[in-house]
């Protein structure tokens, strides 16, 4: 192991420790697997495996269906910006990565999912529902809608985002 290895290890470390500190902010583990061997950044054809909640060292898996963790894992790769049920919807019926969800590890139908916008805001209510069973399990006080944000625009239209530290972990397809 080389002294960046160890640093970069360090560094994470640290990460982590900071943003459970937070309140207002939880710390995910997102699994990704039937990555191709060498590939270093997510690509399309991996499939959003598992997602967790890190608390005190410990990784509670968020019970979460298949259209539930595409959604988790679109929301963490945008949680800088709120985005409106319509942008949520065209950005994974669009997004190769989700168009092409699990492929590598064959065709399946199962494994791919469009959703629709109307049904965005009941995927955000579950994914909420899922936090909280979370954070009372690991005995963490903290607030699923400070996690899973609304935030209002100057119209009636409602933006939401992720508000977490958020890491992928990458299974190799080999």
């Amino acid at each position: 192991m080389s002294l960046n290895d160890s640093l970069a290890i360090v560094v994470h470390a640290v990460e982590v420790i900071v943003a459970e500190s937070m309140n207002s902010r939880c710390c995910l583990r997102i699994v990704h697997r039937f990555r191709q061997a060498g590939v270093v950044n997510c690509m399309a054809g991996e499939e959003v495996f598992a997602a967790f909640v890190i608390y005190r060292g410990r990784e509670y898996q968020l019970h979460l269906s298949l259209c539930g963790r595409l959604l988790l894992d679109y929301l963490a790769r945008h949680r800088h910006c709120a985005q409106s049920a319509g942008q949520i919807a065209v950005g994974i019926q669009t997004g190769e990565f989700y168009r092409k969800h699990a492929t590598n590890a064959g065709r399946n139908p199962k494994m791919q999912r469009r959703i629709a916008r109307s049904a965005v805001k009941v995927y955000i209510q579950r994914l909420r529902q899922a936090f909280v069973t979370i954070f009372r399990e690991a005995g963490l006080e903290v607030n699923s809608n400070q996690v899973v944000r609304s935030e209002r625009t100057e119209s009636n239209e409602v933006g939401y985002r992720l508000n977490a530290y958020v890491e992928w972990l990458h299974v190799d397809f080999t």
